[in-house]
């Protein structure tokens, strides 16, 4: 049998810079969602920027006693779109969830990965 290499193995040139995201990616993940988009979007009429996520978290005392808000998607979708300025969508959107457990406290959430785009701008229908 050829000796392959695991597709989903995290490529050894990969670069983030948020090392939290980075140490995220390799706890275990259920799964939330696909989605083409976060908007409707004409082929062609955007601009693709970059690859971006956003995270909402929310955090509780002995995995009961929630002592923040949140773990919401629109959130996550919302940080994702203010990572970078002049996003106005995300394409290829993807969101999942996580749970950590720390000794006393908890954390469950939820991100969201896409690539920004920016849509470009529409010129006016002339007049008749």
């Amino acid at each position: 049998m050829p000796n392959r290499e695991d597709p989903f193995r995290e490529h050894p040139d990969s670069r983030c810079s948020d090392h939290s995201f980075r140490r995220a990616q390799r706890l275990p993940h259920q799964t939330g969602g696909v989605a083409p988009s976060t908007i409707p979007l004409a082929p062609g009429g955007y601009t693709i920027l970059a690859d971006v996520y956003g995270r909402d978290c929310v955090w509780a005392v002995l995995g009961l006693i929630p002592v923040t808000s949140g773990n919401m998607t629109h959130q996550a979708v919302s940080k994702a779109l203010a990572r970078l300025p002049g996003t106005t969508a995300l394409i290829n959107v993807t969101a999942d969830t996580y749970f950590q457990w720390w000794l006393v406290v908890t954390n469950t959430c939820t991100e969201v990965h896409g690539t920004a785009v920016a849509v470009n701008p529409v010129a006016p229908l002339p007049l008749e």
